[in-house]
């Protein structure tokens, strides 16, 4: 236990430093006291519980929930979002939590394999803001087309909106998602462009993918 002269200058310094927001300089200087006894100060303040440091979780976070998570499945990172249960509501949050997570965690040449077959990732790509710096990244398509034109000539628009919104470059993928024989995917294969976005999968640094059903959708018809 501290003696009460000790947690009398602890708790000067504690209130000087945190609640003040003066520099441990400043204070040694003002209390005449060494830097070093400032810091040591403080870290006795903080192990004699003067100091105490308490999180207040907003409303729209869910701290608790995401942790668990981790600890459940070995993720490195997850994003718990506040949502109104329809379908509209879910994509559009979504899409915006997942915006911001890209924006303020893509890193310098990146290769980027985005699905084009999900409409979250649509909704994500709507929600982005154009970044400020050049990453140098590569966008790749990393799924087919299923067959429908429109479907496809949309696919590829929302690999290219990626790629202009990271200021990157775009590697489209001009094959069906799913072909009905081997001998259909070898000769795919032979085409130099479906070879050069096939090259890059493995040196995918960040994939984007949907999770979903598969149902008639705009993104799958």
């Amino acid at each position: 236990m501290a003696r009460v002269d000790e947690v009398r200058l602890m708790t000067k310094v504690a209130r000087l430093y945190h609640e003040r927001g003066v520099n441990q300089s400043t204070i040694a200087a003002q209390l005449d006291l060494s830097q070093a006894t400032v810091s040591r100060l403080l870290k006795r303040a903080r192990q004699e519980q003067i100091v105490r440091t308490i999180v207040s979780v907003p409303p729209g976070a869910f701290p608790d929930t995401e942790e668990a998570l981790l600890r459940k499945f070995g993720l490195k990172d997850a994003i718990v979002v506040d949502c109104q249960n329809d379908p509209d509501s879910i994509q559009r949050e979504v899409g915006a939590a997942a915006a911001y997570y890209l924006e303020t965690t893509l890193k310098q040449d990146e290769v980027i394999g985005i699905s084009s077959w999900s409409a979250m990732l649509l909704a994500m790509v709507d929600a982005m803001h154009p970044l400020s710096r050049k990453t140098g990244a590569q966008v790749v398509q990393i799924l087919g087309g299923v067959g429908n034109p429109s479907v496809e000539l949309h696919a590829n628009r929302l690999t290219s909106r990626l790629a202009n919104l990271v200021h990157g470059s775009v590697i489209s993928l001009p094959a069906p998602g799913v072909v009905g024989s081997a001998e259909s995917m070898r000769v795919l294969m032979e085409d130099p462009y479906v070879r050069q976005a096939v090259s890059l999968f493995e040196q995918t640094t960040l994939a984007l993918v949907g999770i979903g059903s598969v149902a008639p959708s705009k993104m799958l018809a």
